[in-house]
């Protein structure tokens, strides 16, 4: 059986690591670097990843770049972000993990992310294709299941009649 090592609270003593090594609270065998921003198992040799070649182009590169705000700090600053977005845009609470889970899995690759645009006239267009897709999906549902057609005829202030078609299929 192979034995993980834990985060050592030493560690952040030391004078080699104190200044770039932060405990993950989530998850007590992993330590995160932020000079490089990432997190690293335990398991693996902190000197190793002290002295690599990677760890110390980024430590020169951050040197000479005014210093960013720790991990923590900035997790903060993004949650924040988003909660605002939520409350500013009315949208409700319960959807705030799925849209965390949406934009985490999205980020795993920031190059894609930082390169996605949205704008006025190409939300639609997506939206007209999946809307194809979908209407293609939901005929095929019906047409191989059985279902109920609930209509409902609302009327507005202006008095307009509108036919609205609920269809529920199992």
């Amino acid at each position: 059986k192979k034995f993980k090592q834990a985060f050592s609270r030493d560690w952040l003593e030391n004078d080699n690591y104190k200044s770039w090594m932060k405990e993950v609270p989530e998850n007590c065998s992993k330590y995160f670097c932020q000079v490089c921003n990432k997190m690293f198992s335990c398991s693996s040799r902190v000197s190793r990843h002290a002295e690599s070649t990677l760890h110390r182009n980024n430590a020169l590169q951050n040197r000479n770049q005014e210093s960013s705000p720790p991990f923590t700090d900035r997790k903060e600053i993004a949650e924040i972000k988003c909660v605002a977005l939520i409350a500013e845009k009315n949208i409700l609470f319960q959807t705030a993990e799925i849209i965390l889970s949406f934009s985490q899995d999205v980020g795993k690759n920031s190059a894609v992310l930082q390169s996605m645009t949205m704008h006025r006239k190409k939300v639609p267009k997506i939206i007209n294709v999946l809307y194809a897709r979908e209407q293609e999906r939901l005929v095929e549902k019906l047409q191989n299941n059985k279902f109920s057609i609930f209509i409902v005829e609302p009327s507005d202030i202006t008095n307009d009649k509108w036919m609205t078609f609920l269809v529920r299929y199992v």
